[in-house]
């Protein structure tokens, strides 16, 4: 292999590994603003639920401390409505599936320029432009996507990391295959 070729093949492998990671650290965000949101949700329901059972019970009890505990309620479900409608975590969802989607199909794109860069006809310069492509349209998602939190990050690491994710064994493969196209023998 040329020394163009292997300076390239390995910025091209970097700049996969880079790519993955924040990948995952979308998916990860993700999820974590996806049980925030559901959490959210039903924190809500239950502060309605609560203001609308003190009001509902002030009126034939008529206490002074049911209906100053409805009227607290419904400041405090007023307030989380506001907290909700400020914060947003279902766009802040919406936004990270998104990149890390984007992501994905940049990250299988790398996977497809290194299997060409490792070929004996590799084209170089045509390779490089192919890159800088690549390149463009990440940063592209990059500079459109939200911030990601480092609890995320930490996750992204232990499943990258610990669980292999994104790795598979060549049985793994063969299993997902149709069996034409496996390369080992399997038992169904």
């Amino acid at each position: 292999m040329n020394e163009d070729k292997e300076r390239l093949l390995a910025v091209v492998r970097e700049y996969y590994g880079r790519v993955t990671w924040t990948h995952k650290t979308h998916e990860k965000d993700r999820e974590l603003n996806s049980k925030r949101t559901k959490r959210d949700k039903w924190i809500n329901v239950g502060l309605m639920a609560l203001t609308t059972t003190g009001v509902l019970a002030s009126i034939p009890l008529g206490s002074v401390w049911v209906t100053v505990t409805a009227v607290l309620l419904a400041f405090i479900s007023t307030g989380f409505a506001i907290y909700q409608v400020s914060f947003s975590p279902e766009t802040n969802t919406y936004e990270h599936r998104h990149a890390a989607k984007s992501l994905l199909i940049e990250r299988d794109n790398l996977v497809l320029l290194i299997e060409k860069l490792m070929s004996s006809d590799a084209n170089i310069p045509e390779m490089r432009r192919q890159v800088e492509i690549v390149v463009d349209r990440v940063g592209q998602i990059y500079s459109a996507a939200p911030d990601t939190s480092s609890k995320a990050y930490q996750l992204a690491g232990n499943a990258l990391k610990l669980n292999d994710e994104f790795t598979f064994s060549p049985t793994e493969i063969d299993c997902l295959l149709p069996s034409r196209l496996r390369l080992e023998e399997t038992k169904e």
